[in-house]
């Protein structure tokens, strides 16, 4: 079968996971490899082209993006939360998680500012789920009210939302209802704000 045929085969699966991209407000991400050539990527657009517009849906265009345009995050093999653990430029990289370049530049993030680190504990659930990764601004370091952040304190990493006291000092507050809020420590250091998360579900 040749190529073109293949991908006009896939036009029903295709279609059915643009509209849903679509339906959630997503970009249709299509993976490059192992079609790297020019002529297999006009065939691919010209193909993508001919799929029904669904009415009633977000009209935002569907856009391909290439694996080599993606911006990679490195990912440290440090637990954050409850638990200990240092952050540092020395700590191993484990792997790395692909990002549009259009979303970083949305959120205002640099790739050389930004790390992703695990969630350990259940302090912030729901909104930070045990063993979740979470991607960490390290430019963002000034405090604010009802953000969350990564603050290393006496060896230890934590995750906590800051806000203010009654008497204007800052506290560490967890989501989880169960956890008491206690005083950000005199000798805490912000390490940066956390924009993102997202876990894989076994």
């Amino acid at each position: 079968m040749c190529k073109k045929h293949y991908f006009l085969s896939l036009l029903p699966i295709l279609s059915r996971v643009i509209e849903i991209s679509k339906a959630l407000g997503l970009k249709f991400y299509l993976k490059q490899e192992p079609y790297e050539d020019k002529v297999t990527q006009k065939m691919l657009r010209e193909i993508l082209s001919r799929l029904p517009e669904k009415k009633n849906k977000i009209s935002e265009p569907t856009t391909i993006y290439s694996s080599h345009d993606a911006h990679h995050i490195p990912v440290y093999e440090v637990d954050a939360a409850a638990g200990a653990g240092s952050f540092n430029e020395n700590e191993q990289v484990v792997s790395y998680v692909a990002f549009r370049p259009d979303w970083l530049k949305k959120h205002g993030l640099s790739v050389d500012s930004c790390s992703i680190i695990r969630v350990s504990g259940d302090s912030m659930e729901p909104t930070l789920l045990d063993k979740s990764a979470v991607l960490v601004d390290r430019n963002q370091c000034r405090r604010r009210a009802r953000g969350i952040y990564v603050i290393r304190t006496d060896g230890m990493l934590l995750i906590k939302r800051l806000e203010k006291d009654k008497t204007g000092n800052w506290k560490l507050v967890s989501d989880n209802p169960e956890w008491k809020d206690t005083p950000f420590p005199p000798n805490a250091e912000v390490i940066g704000k956390v924009k993102w998360s997202g876990k894989t579900f076994g």
